[in-house]
């Protein structure tokens, strides 16, 4: 078991288990988002994407306008899922699923179908509360019952305001850091099951905006939220791999995003301090 520290101080969580290899398994990336992602959620119809939005003030005026708990959150996720599908044809250049297929084809691990692990790409799009988008490239594989996520973290984020409409340069440059994140997780993944990367390392207290991006519960702000007990598999000068704990099944604006293994750059984490063994 492990710890998280947030707003509530620390609760029992799950540590991801890892992905277990033997010759001859193989591995089938499929279109389509998978079952179990964390709740709060916006999917983005056909297509690769979801978004986690933050709080914000048009939030409190719908909570103002119909005061009953259930039907305000179902009337602001239905405005928010409406705008969001109103511009997903942007992403038609950038799809995470292609470039995983085209990167893996020629590998002996590939398979087009009937893999014995699936593999769901999704890019996460996270607000923050300063009106802002940061971007997960996310590798969901899936066997039987067992499950865990490899995540990178895009260097680049997008602005509220260009969301719905990104700007050519921006989705350019999200093609390009989609191809290169993908490359890198297949990497990453090579290098844990060949041993080269370990299960387990030494334990730390991370803290990172890509774990929770806005307010928790819309008051606290995300900086305050840390993981203990993260398994550091890898330290390079700019980045490291670490195995984070955490609850897969829950809100994703409350650090559902946090459970599995992450490969992060440095000036991505605002924690990173070491526990005693």
């Amino acid at each position: 078991m492990a710890c998280l520290a947030g707003l509530t101080g620390c609760v029992s969580i799950e540590q991801s288990t890892p992905l277990q290899w033997g010759e001859g398994r193989s591995v089938t990336p499929v279109r389509g988002l998978p079952e179990k992602l964390p709740s709060g959620i916006v999917r983005l119809e056909e297509t690769q994407y979801v978004y986690v939005h933050a709080d914000h003030g048009s939030e409190m005026l719908v909570s103002m306008a119909v005061p009953i708990p259930f039907v305000t959150d179902m009337a602001i996720s239905s405005y928010k899922e409406s705008v969001d599908n109103a511009h997903k044809d942007q992403y038609a250049n950038s799809d995470p699923y292609t470039i995983p297929v085209r990167q893996m084809q020629n590998h002996p691990a590939f398979r087009a179908s009937g893999g014995d692990y699936t593999l769901y790409p999704v890019v996460v799009l996270s607000e923050t509360s300063d009106e802002r988008y940061l971007l997960s490239l996310v590798y969901q594989i899936e066997s039987g019952d067992w499950m865990s996520r490899y995540f990178y973290h895009l260097p680049m984020s997008i602005a509220a305001d260009d969301i719905q409409s990104i700007p050519e340069a921006q989705l350019a440059q999200l093609a390009q850091q989609l191809e290169e994140g993908a490359a890198i997780l297949i990497d990453t993944i090579e290098k844990r099951v060949s041993g080269e990367i370990p299960e387990h390392g030494p334990a730390a207290t991370l803290g990172s905006l890509y774990f929770v991006s806005g307010k928790i519960g819309g008051l606290v702000g995300a900086e305050v939220f840390k993981v203990k007990d993260c398994e550091i598999l890898l330290e390079a000068e700019d980045y490291i791999v670490a195995r984070v704990p955490g609850d897969p099944d829950t809100d994703a604006a409350g650090g559902g995003l946090a459970y599995g293994v992450h490969y992060l750059y440095r000036n991505q984490l605002n924690l990173f301090d070491r526990q005693a063994p």
